[in-house]
């Protein structure tokens, strides 16, 4: 953009102008809507917004912007291409709203639950292909940079509380998450960047 983006969701509809499209809504409980804008007179659409419908999910919104913002700070060759940027932090009834760049393609998903995909082996081999060589660059992209595999579980027993606090079984499991570091401490791995969400729906073919 060659202005300052404005502070609401409305305001950034109204100044990117052209058409905007709302994706399907997940069944998820704390589910955030996708938005779509375009340009006037643009076939594809030029950013992207995600609206949270809930606090949670507002949290998750803040989160994906911080990992987005940091994972754009590396040194990842190519594959920084195929990765949204952030354009804008925004507003929609007091949450955030991550405004990014879109980004070209097609849904896996989508071709995954076309006619007859799934029972041509071909088809199959290059989604396999296709998402494999993408988590190959992503991955090998990141330097050579050993951690302890324990510095893996930083924030996992937060993570799991917040979302599965209460339910059955979770104090037992969140204990052994504590012996599980202590078994880890003495591994090392490389250190590299991990998608968190790596399904078909996600992925733009």
């Amino acid at each position: 953009m060659t202005i300052a983006p404005p502070r609401t969701l409305a305001a950034f509809i109204d100044q990117v102008g052209g058409r905007a499209a709302c994706l399907a809504i997940s069944r998820d409980p704390n589910a955030k809507v996708t938005i779509l804008l375009f340009p006037p007179g643009a076939a594809r659409p030029a950013y992207v917004a995600k609206v949270p419908t809930t606090d949670v999910a507002a949290l998750s919104v803040e989160r994906e912007a911080e990992q987005l913002t940091e994972v754009a700070s590396r040194h990842l060759g190519p594959v920084s291409a195929t990765i949204p940027k952030v354009v804008a932090t925004v507003e929609h009834l007091g949450r955030p709203v991550l405004v990014m760049t879109a980004m070209p393609g097609q849904s896996m998903l989508a071709a995954y639950h076309s006619w007859r995909h799934t029972a041509r082996p071909k088809t199959v081999a290059a989604d396999f292909a296709a998402a494999g060589d993408w988590l190959a660059g992503l991955q090998g992209a990141a330097g050579s940079e050993q951690i302890s595999l324990a510095q893996m579980l930083d924030g996992v027993t937060d993570v799991i509380g917040r979302r599965f606090g209460g339910e059955p079984g979770v104090d037992a499991d969140l204990a052994d998450l504590a012996g599980l570091r202590g078994r880890l401490a003495d591994h090392r791995t490389p250190q590299c960047v991990v998608h968190g969400d790596f399904w078909p729906g996600n992925l733009l073919v």
